[in-house]
């Protein structure tokens, strides 16, 4: 049957056109089609499985603003992962190794894998990029990037990169940045993630106390995700945050200056700041050399901040409280739908590290205080409206329970 379609007084007869699309199809051949269309698929990753020293590695956290954490209880390595960024931080002491098994897929012919690698933290370790056989290692020792290839001739369809890195002399922390897979169809990014651990209702594990390059880099990442590095909405560049960061710096500094005094050695590291801001505007600077300026900052910034006299406390308390098994009111009772976890923590020496320590008091009747009267306490906090059900009072001293509202 033919079957026409009517433009005015025209009549077009589509049934030789079909006729003629399956003849074509049919002479060319639906297998190379298919070729063309696997050449032109990309590689794909999966979540990596990764070692601490030969044995699998703990349960992941789960992931926070992109950040996600590894790391066991016993004084072994740490790694912090931001797939997002394409970065991936691990804390090794000597002796210690973490690998990372990726799985690549849809690969074919040859390919070859580049990683940056730089040591942020102690004297050397080892890294090492293995794939198909081929292997490429280099000891690092200076703060300064450096990259690993390796090139495979015949790159098979599930192929696995292995990444290791190995503490030689000392802690070590070494971040890894940009692997990516270069073939036939151009270079592609390899992000590194993990699978999350499923818990279901059953209480997170404590966290143990983060090595010091893993909280820089929760730190720094906290920054970006702030002023927008790399965010998928919103983005913005080094060199723009950094502008943003001096103004605001600028305006705290002549705020402490009118009413405490600044140390000169921070006031002056602040002005080089400026000083390299306009020199690295009026050059043409790397990426590399913007994201430098932007860390320094951040981190003088931060300095300016904890010099403040309102600030300077000794510790500070949190309530941590887990979500309902499903979306909540704050102000309702999960009930049924609760999931155990959560707690009273305690930041002692805000600024100067980022360990909480859970506080867990004998009676829970009498769980921490609050003295008005004291500098030692941060100010006043709050509790979930979910968690509270009375305020004791008693003179200057506010008691904690597992009752309690608000104080001030």
């Amino acid at each position: 049957m033919l079957n026409a379609v009517r433009h005015g007084r025209a009549s077009v007869t589509v049934a030789p056109v079909a006729a003629s699309m399956l003849l074509f199809a049919l002479t060319v051949g639906f297998r190379s089609t298919e070729g063309v269309r696997a050449e032109e698929t990309p590689a794909k990753t999966a979540p990596a499985r990764m070692l601490f020293d030969g044995r699998p590695a703990p349960p992941a956290t789960d992931s926070v603003a992109g950040f996600t954490v590894v790391a066991r209880d016993d004084g072994g390595p740490q790694v912090a992962l931001m797939p997002q960024a394409g970065t991936f931080v691990v804390s090794v002491r000597e002796g210690q190794k973490v690998d990372m098994e990726l799985p690549v897929r849809g690969l074919r012919g040859t390919a070859e894998f580049r990683a940056d690698v730089c040591l942020l933290h102690g004297k050397a370790a080892e890294v090492t990029l293995e794939a198909g056989g081929q292997r490429s290692q280099l000891r690092l020792s200076a703060d300064r990037s450096s990259a690993l290839h390796v090139r495979i001739d015949t790159a098979s369809a599930e192929s696995a990169v292995r990444l290791t890195t190995s503490g030689t002399d000392g802690p070590a922390a070494v971040r890894w940045r940009r692997l990516s897979v270069q073939t036939a169809t151009g270079r592609m990014a390899l992000p590194v993630s993990v699978t999350p651990a499923n818990f279901g209702n059953r209480p997170r594990p404590s966290m143990p106390n983060l090595h010091e390059p893993i909280e820089r880099a929760l730190i720094e990442w906290d920054w970006r995700m702030q002023d927008g590095i790399g965010t998928p909405r919103e983005p913005t560049s080094y060199q723009a945050a950094v502008r943003l960061t001096l103004q605001r710096g600028d305006a705290l500094l002549a705020d402490l200056q009118s009413r405490a005094s600044v140390p000169a050695e921070l006031r002056q590291h602040w002005q080089e700041l400026h000083v390299r801001f306009d020199r690295l505007t009026k050059s043409q600077a790397s990426e590399a050399e913007w994201e430098s300026l932007w860390r320094d900052v951040h981190w003088t910034r931060r300095r300016l901040v904890f010099s403040n006299p309102l600030v300077r406390f000794e510790r500070l308390l949190f309530v941590k409280w887990v979500p309902s098994s499903f979306s909540h009111q704050l102000t309702q009772y999960a009930g049924r739908y609760a999931r155990p976890g959560g707690g009273l923590f305690v930041l002692e020496r805000p600024g100067d590290r980022c360990g909480a320590d859970s506080l867990r008091p004998i009676s829970y009747r009498r769980a921490a205080s609050c003295n008005r009267t004291s500098r030692s306490t941060g100010g006043g906090f709050c509790l979930p409206i979910a968690m509270s059900r009375s305020l004791r009072r008693r003179g200057s001293v506010d008691t904690l329970t597992d009752d309690i509202t608000c104080t001030k």
